[in-house]
């Protein structure tokens, strides 16, 4: 079974590269963020040196709706 992570606020900064580090380490990530392009353009970076270790999905984790 593989590990796997969800690191909020994942597409800057911190979150970035915590998800780049836990991916490096053979790890799969959820990528959670409030704007899509960014999501899917980190996602697409990951599942591209290995396939389906990301999922982006987005959400405003402030907000109790979402």
């Amino acid at each position: 079974m593989n590990k796997r992570v969800l690191v909020t606020g994942s597409t800057k900064g911190i979150g970035k590269a915590v998800v780049e580090k836990f991916h490096s380490q053979g790890w799969d990530v959820g990528i959670t963020a409030r704007g899509q392009a960014d999501i899917s353009a980190i996602a697409d970076l990951l599942n591209g040196k290995r396939s389906n270790s990301a999922i982006g999905i987005k959400a405003d984790l402030s907000s109790s709706e979402e």
